[in-house]
Order: structure tokens, then C-alpha cells, then sequence
């Protein structure tokens, strides 16, 4: 899997973390979009949306769930592929004197989607994700955006979780959790492999190559490439 992203300038991006003394930054692991989203980004919404989170790593994904802040796994969220940010929804808000419908169609317009459709205002009690928003062009305006960034992500990158056994252990070796022959014969050695990857990556330890660890291997493993 191939994976490629557009590094964002730090002085671009209005962020809500104070970093070396410095108010109103990002973390510069999280400085990172799908190059499309980047482009949309930096022309029509850096000057005015402050952003709590943009591009997150298989690790940092998984420490978001770990942490329970509400995050998809590694591999099945908008932010692992550079197409979702979240942003401060209140600091707009009280900057603009907007609703939450007119944020929604101030930010649809210009392809960004909240990843619910009702216009809520963020809870964090429970998380209702009404701060996220996906880069979808040509998105219907009004849905919630999440059904249409999975089948974004599916048509472009579903092809490379159709791994075979052959496949299965070339990464498994690549992770250093497998040492035996790529000769696609799934014995011990890969089944006891496969666990090893299943408990690090928060996966049910059963050994077996099913499509949600087939999926977060093969995300795991992905060559992310920055231009």
C-alpha cells in the first residue's frame, strides 16, 4: 500500500497546542494531508479554521483508541490516509457568530464534510465526532460523510488488503514478527505471528488472517510517501 501525502507548512496551520513556548501549533508528526486535501486546505480554510488533529500514524491512531478519545483503529480512519481534519468548532463559531448548519455549508462548499449530518454541536459525553470533517469532492451536501469516505478509501486502497499467505508473511517478516519461509504454508509459525501483530495492534488474538487484520497489516506496512 502506497499511501502519499503533502507536508503542510507549520506557519500555515492554526493549531490549538502550545509547542516550545509557541501558542497555536500542531504537532509536526499530525502536518500532513492527502495532497488533494492539502491543496484544499491551504486555499480555502487555513486562514479561518483552527485544527485540533490532522494526519495520524498507525501508532498514534492506536493510541487515540487506547486512550478511548473515540478514534478509529489504524487503517479505518479518514486521518491515517491524509483526508480528515478536526477542528475547533467553538473558536469558529465565536469568531464568525455562525451556526453549526452555516460552518457545514461553509465548509461542504469548498469539499470538506462533517462526519455527522445533523449539524450537532460537539459532545465529548458521548463523543459525537461533530468536529471531524473529511475531504470528499463532489460529497452529496446534508449526509453524514462517513459511509462515503469508507468507500473512498476502499476504492482506492481495498485492492491491497486482498493479501495471500505468501503476502501475510512477507509483512509479518518485514515487521520482524516472522522468521520463517515465505512459502505461503500458514503453519505455527505464522499463526503464532499473526497473534504477535494481533495484540500489538489491539486486534483480536486468534491467529487467523481475517479482513480486519488483513487490513491493518497491510495499512501497518504501508510506504508513506511525502512530496
Amino acid at each position: 500500500m502506497i499511501i502519499m501525502l503533502t507536508p503542510l507548512p507549520r506557519e500555515t496551520v492554526r493549531g490549538i497546542y502550545t509547542i516550545a513556548g509557541v501558542t497555536g501549533r500542531l504537532p509536526d508528526r499530525a502536518l500532513f494531508l492527502h495532497p488533494d486535501a492539502a491543496e484544499s486546505f491551504l486555499a480555502y480554510l487555513a486562514p479561518y479554521v483552527v485544527v485540533s488533529d490532522m494526519f495520524r500514524s498507525a501508532e498514534a491512531s492506536l493510541a487515540a483508541v487506547r486512550a478511548k478519545r473515540g478514534a478509529k483503529a489504524p487503517g479505518f480512519s479518514g486521518h491515517g490516509y491524509g483526508l480528515s481534519i478536526d477542528i475547533d468548532v467553538e473558536e469558529f463559531l465565536r469568531d464568525t457568530g455562525d451556526t453549526k448548519r452555516d460552518l457545514d455549508a461553509w465548509m461542504a462548499n469548498r469539499s470538506w464534510y462533517c462526519q455527522r449530518g445533523d449539524h450537532a454541536l460537539p459532545s465529548f459525553h458521548p463523543v459525537n465526532e461533530a468536529w471531524h470533517y473529511n475531504y470528499l469532492p463532489g460529497h452529496p451536501y446534508g449526509r453524514a460523510s462517513s459511509i462515503a469516505l469508507e468507500r473512498q478509501i476502499t476504492d482506492t486502497y481495498g485492492t491491497t488488503w486482498s493479501l495471500g499467505p505468501c503476502g501475510v508473511q512477507q509483512y509479518l517478516q518485514q515487521l520482524g514478527l516472522y522468521g520463517g519461509a515465505v512459502d505461503g504454508d500458514a503453519g505455527p509459525l505464522t499463526r503464532e505471528a499473526l497473534r504477535a501483530f494481533q495484540r500489538t495492534w489491539n486486534l483480536p488474538d486468534t491467529g487467523k488472517p481475517d479482513p480486519k487484520t488483513l487490513r491493518t497489516l497491510a495499512y501497518v506496512t504501508a510506504d508513506l510517501r511525502v512530496e
